[in-house]
């Protein structure tokens, strides 16, 4: 019988089985898209947008339906919490179809975090869905014509978006929050989504707005003719007086948006940053009481990598770029919305990054995109279809990627050859084109910087900006993208390569993507809580709760490795030897990650005191080591054991270890080891891990005093790679110091050292580029609080 009611029902309710059918489709289609098919975020947001919608609509024909006789008229009693109560009813059940057969898929995919997931349905689709109601009546109730109801509901709906689309375009926040969505974290490639307090006020907010909808609605409501007349308001006192304060505090809420974390203004950043220097066209905001060293550090740093993005563009004009620099990564998180990916937005020319050592790790990449705006178009100032409006994202992120400059041992052209040699490197097809966001972050950069560094050097910087700024490749070139992307292959083919650079492109590149990944959210959520219990000391929760990642990641190769990593910082010996042998005969790794786990198999030996065969087991691992830090820390760790030295070299081991022990010897007390073990030794291993410990204590007078012991004691007789780092910890303290001419001629010298990998020479090239530029721009820098000038 109800079944027979609800049929019919649905029937005479055209609106409603559209939508119905509609929801029904979508639940449907998420059962076989990856990070849809199990009930989450994804699937929250998904199901938000198109129920909201639904509910809407058929929300504006409750009233219009009653009044054409084609449903019940009104019980007596209050009307608009009658009506609401029809037009919820009718929007959650839009609710139900992808709520069911994802909880249905269960059985064929498990549930990544079903509380989470739960929670997010909770406070996206189903809450949406409340306001889509509350709205939909509203507009209902005051069109006699159910069509021109529905129509001002699409444009109301529409217009949602827009606005919040307008406050991500007007502010620097990357978020976007709507009431028939939401909230959308902007930053695609964190993969740590989990719901958080700004969405729970946020909702709250939402939900002010919903009853100060109904409060007014009731307010204004013609009882007897279903529609809404403004002239009604003031008839009832208590109903007016209940919908003004409804309606304020609604007001009083959106204006708190900045403080509770719902929106964000640059004035707000400016307070928080309150320390402002300007030079060179950037103005730079830091923290309060930044030390002043760091902060000259910082701006020449940025000073420095614009002028080198400016050279690399060849730009013909200069907009004036704000960069802020925020202390730790939860501030840049709360202040405007990501917290653990830096972000420019360039049609603001305003950069947000975390205070880092100089050379800033990601800074110039990031200030490559707030050039990049100067010949880019459209209102995002991007390269992309649709004046820019669909962003090419394959561009947008080549362009920065290749001017940002050299960053480790192997070239960016050295590692796109190593996946084309690995089968690794994508299609340019998909590099330029959305399907950006399907291919794991590392390698769609990687391969897209290669490519537009590759342009420049065929076809010149006026190319670069003409097709930024929306030209065909053909038009700017001369040649299609299939034509480039054989001419690049071709290239590609003739880079140089070792054996190790293969073994590490494979660990580095052969990877799924976030798109591709099993539960990516929930396991990224439990790795940050196993680092913060670490970090605490409960190594056994921790532990614990790497083991709960692994099994909702689907047993990933990633996973099991974290856990591993995590056994090993325990110490707890037999876990980690069976682990170890275990993940070294599953063939599913590659030799850079059999040898990282072979190294901490070697670290338990050593620090078990079987030290002559560790050095051994340290020095057999070298020549397949895939980078040069690693390479040398193995020879370091070499060395160390074949010391008579009893057990001093312990905590150093300890210091050095693939995964040191979570409660092992602290950095002082290795670096106090270190020193004393120096002192009387005569030993440039030692005099070189003392120079280093200086180093990271900012403390450059010292390094070059241990350098300077090294070489006497006999440097040159290490190894190619202790040399080379050596060199460059003495460059980059004389710069520090201001002594700028003796470090350019030590970066010269290296970066003309033909014994050195390119990257190495080319990251030397850089440094001596630096020093030049320094020595021409550097002057005092004056730190300036807006809040204290007039």
């Amino acid at each position: 019988m109800l079944a027979t009611r609800l049929r019919a029902r649905i029937t005479a309710w055209p609106a409603l089985a559209f939508w119905l059918a509609a929801s029904a489709v979508l639940g449907a289609v998420a059962c076989f898209v990856p990070l849809l098919e199990t009930l989450g975020y994804e699937l929250s947001l998904a199901t938000a947008l198109l129920a909201s919608l639904g509910a809407g609509h058929v929300a504006t024909t409750v009233a219009p339906r009653i009044r054409g006789g084609k449903a019940p008229p009104l019980e007596p009693g209050p009307a608009i919490p009658a009506l609401y109560g029809r037009a919820l009813a009718a929007g959650m059940s839009l609710l139900a179809a992808p709520l069911a057969l994802s909880l249905l898929n269960a059985a064929r995919v498990p549930p990544c975090n079903l509380a989470e997931g739960a929670l997010f349905f909770v406070l996206l689709p189903v809450i949406s869905v409340a306001a889509a109601a509350a709205c939909g009546l509203a507009i209902g109730a005051s069109f006699r014509r159910a069509r021109s109801a529905a129509a001002a509901w699409f444009c109301v709906w529409l217009a949602s978006l827009l606005a919040a689309g307008i406050e991500f375009y007007a502010t620097p926040a990357v978020f976007l929050y709507g009431p028939f969505f939401g909230w959308f974290p902007g930053v695609l490639y964190d993969t740590l989504l989990e719901v958080r307090r700004g969405l729970v006020t946020y909702r709250v907010v939402t939900l002010l707005d919903v009853a100060a909808i109904l409060a007014i609605s009731a307010a204004a409501l013609d009882r007897g003719a279903l529609l809404l007349k403004p002239t009604l308001v003031g008839s009832g006192r208590k109903a007016a007086i209940a919908a003004a304060a409804l309606l304020l505090a609604a007001i009083g809420a959106h204006l708190a948006g900045p403080p509770l974390g719902h929106a964000a203004r640059r004035c707000d950043l400016e307070r928080e940053l309150p320390t402002r220097v300007s030079r060179d066209g950037l103005d730079l905001y830091f923290p309060d009481g930044i030390d002043p060293e760091i902060a000259r550090e910082s701006s020449d740093d940025a000073a420095f990598s614009l002028a080198e993005v400016e050279a690399f563009f060849e730009t013909g004009e200069r907009r004036r770029i704000s960069v802020f620099f925020f202390a730790t990564a939860a501030d840049k998180g709360r202040a405007m919305g990501a917290a653990r990916t830096n972000v420019t937005k360039p049609w603001r020319g305003e950069v947000y990054v975390v205070v880092d050592e100089v050379p800033h790790e990601v800074l110039r990449h990031e200030l490559a995109h707030a050039v990049a705006a100067s010949f880019g178009r459209g209102p995002f100032a991007l390269a992309g279809d649709a004046f820019g409006i669909v962003p090419s994202p394959g561009l947008v992120e080549g362009y920065a990627v290749a001017a940002e400059g050299p960053r480790g041992e192997l070239t960016t052209h050295q590692w796109a050859a190593a996946m084309r040699r690995l089968d690794l490197l994508p299609p340019l097809a998909r590099t330029m084109g959305l399907d950006f966001f399907d291919l794991a972050a590392s390698t769609a950069y990687t391969a897209a910087g290669s490519f537009v560094r590759w342009l420049r050097a065929e076809h010149g910087a006026a190319a670069l900006r003409r097709i930024y700024g929306g030209a065909a490749f053909e038009a700017a070139t001369g040649h299609d993208l299939g034509a480039l992307e054989r001419r690049w292959h071709a290239f590609l083919d003739t880079v140089d390569l070792e054996p190790r650079d293969l073994a590490a492109a494979r660990m580095r590149f052969d990877r799924p993507s976030v798109i591709g990944s099993t539960c990516v959210h929930e396991v990224a959520r439990l790795n940050a809580a196993a680092a913060e219990l670490a970090s605490e000391g409960r190594l056994d929760r921790a532990i614990e709760t790497l083991e709960t990642a692994l099994l909702r990641s689907g047993d990933s190769t990633l996973a099991r490795l974290d856990l591993f990593a995590a056994l090993a910082a325990s110490r707890r010996r037999g876990a980690v030897v069976a682990m170890g042998r275990e993940l070294l005969s599953s063939g599913q790794l590659g030799s850079a990650q059999r040898d990282r786990i072979a190294e901490v198999l070697v670290d338990l030996d050593a620090e078990g005191g079987r030290c002559p065969a560790a050095a051994e087991r340290y020095a057999a691992l070298v020549p397949g080591a895939p980078s040069d830090d690693l390479r040398r820390r193995l020879q370091v760790k070499a060395h160390l054991c074949r010391m008579d030295a009893g057990g001093a070299v312990a905590p150093i081991l300890d210091a050095l270890a693939a995964e040191p022990a979570a409660h092992g010897s602290p950095d002082a007390l290795a670096a106090l080891r270190i020193g004393e073990l120096a002192a009387g030794a005569g030993d440039p291993w030692l005099d070189h891990l003392a120079a280093r410990q200086h180093a990271r204590l900012r403390d450059r007078e010292g390094t070059i005093e241990w350098l300077d012991a090294a070489e006497r004691h006999g440097l040159a007789a290490t190894s190619k790679e202790v040399v080379f780092a050596a060199g460059t910890l003495r460059g980059r303290a004389l710069f520090h110091l201001g002594r700028l001419e003796e470090a350019r001629a030590v970066f010269a010298a290296l970066s003309a050292d033909a014994a050195l990998r390119e990257g190495q020479r080319a990251h030397a090239a850089d440094w001596t580029a630096r020093c030049g530029f320094a020595s021409r721009t550097r002057a005092p820098v004056s730190l300036d609080d807006p809040a204290n000038s007039n």
